[in-house]
This record gives structure tokens, C-alpha cells and sequence, in this order.
């Protein structure tokens, strides 16, 4: 019998009318117990396969490691990959439920959302402001689990998870869209380093339109350097 965690659901972030500007969508992680992982089961090299690793890589990470009880294989792989790889029954190698953030706005928003580590930790903009109230609280089960470690029963939950709130901002996404398409235009035409701009309700004092240039992809983990994620003043 194990005790086990379950992921929480993240609260999504939307503009003032709702439209989607960070979700999170149901992945998988692929881990392995290098102290029982069997190198020479005969879906070895089909489970390297499916990690876009090569067979040898795979046994002499394992082997390198076989004094651990966890090692991650691969992280936020998609729900029909973990079920390609369960169905190997590889002992000693597992997979795991989590979530990945998403944003649909992409480099339109990014600077003002911010983004998450592949934890799911805010780590910039509304991410990191609000991440009490977006990150939600794990629950946890009890499971079964053979010599190997595999899970091969659901026995109960013991406590549910408690997904995160959802948290609306001012902006307007549309307008949002138009100030970074003038002020992309506005920077090329006139060879800047950079440039900020920001729209605000003159009668409340919201902020509509919060842009930066230049911007980066959040969905795209190679560009979250902190050069490319700087706010501007």
C-alpha cells in the first residue's frame, strides 16, 4: 500500500470577457526506479523508441542510476504516449498524471501573464503574482503496488484535490491583439530596442492593453531565458 499524490488543477487566467489566456491541459510524466527498472526486457527498446531516446542511451542512464528509486524519463508528454508506454509494462518505469500551462494569446500577452516551470510554479507576471491563488492544493490516494512498483490498483481516495481559482483581469484581449501588432509595426519601422505601451480606462483606470517588444513564445519552453522575459519599466 502507497500513499500517492494527485495533481492539482491550476485556475485558468482570462481577459474581462473571458477569453482563455493560460489553461492547463492533462499530460503525463514518465519516470523509472532505476533499482528495479529491467534493462533487458524485451520492450526496452520500443519504450526508448516512444521516449525519442536511443536504446543505448536509455539502459546506461538507467544502469548510471541504479542506486536511485526515481529518475524522470520524460516530462509533459501527451495523454496517448503515456498510454502507448504503460501498455509496455516495463518494470520498474511508471507513469504519473500532471498538468501543463498553456497560453493561448502566446507572445501577445506574455509579458503581462507571465509563465510556470514545468512544476507548475509561477515564475513571472500574473503567474507569479497570484500563484497562492492559482496553483490549488493536491490530493492523495491510496494505491497498490506490486515488488516492482507498479501501480496496479486504485484502492481509495484519501483526500481530493482542490483545483486552483480562476483569475480575471482587465485587459481586452482584442485590444490587447491591436497594441501589439502597432507597436511590432511601430519598432520595426523605426529600428528601436524596444518599446512599451499601455491603455487604460480614462474613466476607471483600467488597464485594457499592456504590451512589451520585444516579446517571446511562453509555450515555448527554449525561449524562457531571462533576457527574453524582462518587463519593461
Amino acid at each position: 500500500m502507497r500513499t500517492t499524490l494527485i495533481p492539482a488543477h491550476r485556475g485558468q487566467i482570462t481577459d474581462r470577457n473571458g477569453e482563455p489566456l493560460a489553461v492547463s491541459a492533462p499530460v503525463a510524466t514518465i519516470w523509472a526506479d532505476p533499482s528495479k527498472a529491467d534493462v533487458n526486457h524485451p520492450s526496452v527498446g520500443r519504450l526508448a523508441a516512444l521516449l525519442e531516446m536511443d536504446r543505448s542511451e536509455l539502459i546506461g542512464r538507467l544502469n548510471e542510476f541504479r542506486e536511485r528509486q526515481f529518475l524522470y524519463l520524460r516530462r509533459q508528454v501527451t495523454p496517448e504516449l503515456a498510454q502507448q508506454i504503460a501498455t509496455l509494462r516495463v518494470p520498474g518505469v511508471h507513469v504519473d498524471r500532471e498538468y501543463r500551462r498553456y497560453y493561448p494569446a502566446a507572445e501577445v500577452s506574455s509579458h503581462l501573464v507571465g509563465f510556470t516551470n514545468v512544476d507548475g510554479e509561477g515564475q513571472e507576471g500574473m503567474e507569479l503574482a497570484y500563484n497562492d491563488w492559482l496553483r490549488g492544493e493536491p490530493g492523495r490516494k491510496l494505491v497498490l503496488k506490486d515488488r516492482l512498483g507498479r501501480t496496479i490498483k486504485h484502492i481509495r481516495s484519501l483526500e481530493e484535490p482542490n483545483a486552483g481559482d480562476d483569475l480575471q483581469l482587465s485587459i481586452d484581449l482584442r485590444l490587447q491583439y491591436l497594441a501589439y501588432r502597432e507597436l511590432k509595426a511601430a519598432v520595426q519601422a523605426h529600428g528601436a530596442d524596444g518599446a512599451a505601451a499601455v491603455a487604460l480606462d480614462a474613466h476607471t483606470g483600467e488597464v485594457l492593453a499592456l504590451v512589451n517588444q520585444p516579446s517571446y513564445n511562453p509555450n515555448d519552453r527554449s525561449e524562457l531565458s531571462s533576457s527574453a522575459c524582462a518587463t519593461a519599466p
